[in-house]
């Protein structure tokens, strides 16, 4: 019965992978529950409120009038 001789880099290299791996998988699924708002990304500068947003926050309703729309 011929036995066969383990290489010492097979298991380093497999915990490296299996590393990377799980590495990917926490930063992705962090990446997909922070979902950003509208003001993570812009001020409101005036008449805020012309502005609303929906429950979640995901959807933006602005609403312009004569004194706000036009130049």
């Amino acid at each position: 019965m011929e036995s066969k001789m383990v290489s010492p880099l097979k298991p380093t290299i497999l915990l490296f992978t299996a590393s990377l791996v799980a590495a990917a998988y926490l930063t992705s699924s962090e990446a997909a529950d922070s979902k950003p708002s509208f003001e993570d990304n812009f001020d409101i500068m005036w008449s805020e409120d012309h502005f609303t947003t929906s429950e979640d926050g995901q959807i933006w309703h602005l609403s312009l009038d004569k004194e706000t729309g036009t130049h």
